[in-house]
């Protein structure tokens, strides 16, 4: 495992953890929230 492998590794598990809090009510926000591919850090 590289360090871009575990990167992704992690983002992804805290992706996971921070989406666990959250009940989207309305069905067009909640597909949008499925499909946004994960957190990304601009800058």
């Amino acid at each position: 495992m590289n360090i871009f492998d575990l990167h992704s590794a992690v983002v992804a598990d805290c992706r996971d953890f921070v989406r666990s809090f959250f009940a989207v009510a309305d069905e067009r926000a909640a597909e949008g929230s499925a499909n946004c591919g994960g957190m990304r850090a601009e800058g």
